[in-house]
C-alpha cells in the first residue's frame, strides 16, 4: 500500500542519491537530446531466444527521475537505439537503450519516482 510517507520517501531518496552519486550524461533520441544526472546500476537477465535457448545479458543502467526525460519539449520514456553519452576520464562512452526481442528496454519504481534504462556500452572514444 502506498502512502504519502513512502511517497515523500522515495522522492527524498531520489534527490539524495542524485546530489550525491549522479554524474552528467547525455541522453539522444534522432536529433533531439537532453542533459540528465542519473546514478548508475547494472543488471543481470536472462532472455529466452526464439529456439528456446537463453542468453545471458548484462546491462549498464541508468536511473533517474521519469520526468527529467523531455526530447523535444514532450515527456517520453526510452526506445530501442536511443543513446545516452557519458564522459569518463575525457573519454566519451556511448551506450545503446537495448533492442532485444522480448526483452524490456526500461522498468519504473512501483512509485513511478525513478525509471531505470537498460543499456549496452557500444563504444568509447
Amino acid at each position: 500500500m502506498t502512502t504519502i510517507f513512502s511517497d515523500m520517501g522515495q522522492g527524498w531518496l531520489t534527490e539524495i542519491l542524485t546530489d550525491s552519486a549522479g554524474q552528467p550524461v547525455t541522453y539522444r533520441r534522432g536529433a533531439y537530446s537532453v542533459d540528465l544526472t542519473p546514478t548508475f546500476g547494472r543488471s543481470e537477465f536472462q532472455v529466452t531466444s526464439g529456439d528456446g535457448s537463453f542468453t545471458e545479458v548484462e546491462t549498464h543502467d541508468f536511473i533517474f527521475p521519469p520526468a527529467d526525460l523531455v526530447l523535444n519539449g514532450s515527456a517520453t520514456v526510452p526506445q530501442a537505439g536511443d543513446t545516452i553519452t557519458w564522459t569518463v576520464g575525457g573519454a566519451d562512452r556511448l551506450y545503446r537503450v537495448m533492442d532485444q526481442p522480448g526483452f524490456q528496454n526500461h522498468k519504473f519504481d512501483p512509485l513511478r519516482k525513478t525509471l531505470r534504462v537498460y543499456t549496452k556500452l557500444i563504444s568509447v572514444t
